[in-house]
């Protein structure tokens, strides 16, 4: 097959050449921002890529920004039925990290209860519900126990989704 490859180039008097996309890239921009700017549209900037790269699953990076750091407490029901306690330290309307003493990484589904410490002078501690999926879990040694990556899927109550939304954009 080679063999083939180097007679057909040969026989067309074209040397053989392993081009990569990262050099043909580069030009087939070059061409389309001279051809915008021959029709005369002076304000051409670099088009971002059609397909970018997506984050690696199992990360926050999955979830939108902005992050909001915090050390809540967090009560967690696992796939049910096993509760464990922990806290939370990044989150996100879509999600957050969980960490507990607990490896998690079989479980598929956790229900969590978020207590929100009080704004100033509020006598309520609010407990926001929600279920999410787990998506992954690894040691984390500076904390010295389990962090899991959960993706929100539903607040138990509409209320609960909008006073943590309001939580997040004071903070």
């Amino acid at each position: 097959m080679a063999e083939e490859n180097t007679a057909n180039a040969q026989a067309n008097n074209a040397p053989e050449e392993n081009i990569t996309v990262a050099e043909v890239a580069p030009q087939a921009a070059e061409t389309t921002q001279q051809a915008e700017q021959a029709d005369g549209d002076k304000n051409v900037s670099a088009a971002a890529p059609a397909n970018p790269m997506p984050p690696s699953p199992g990360t926050l990076q999955n979830f939108q920004p902005p992050h909001h750091h915090f050390k809540w407490h967090v009560d967690v029901r696992v796939d049910g039925h096993d509760v464990y306690q922990g806290f939370i330290k990044e989150i996100t309307l879509e999600g957050t990290h969980l960490f507990v003493e607990h490896n998690l990484q079989n479980a598929k589904f956790a229900k969590l209860h978020i207590h929100i410490p009080p704004v100033a002078n509020a006598t309520l501690h609010p407990v926001v519900e929600v279920s999410g999926k787990i998506i992954s879990t690894i040691f984390d040694s500076s904390e010295d126990c389990f962090r899991s990556a959960i993706h929100f899927q539903e607040f138990t109550l509409e209320s609960d989704r909008i006073y943590l939304q309001s939580r997040l954009s004071a903070a």
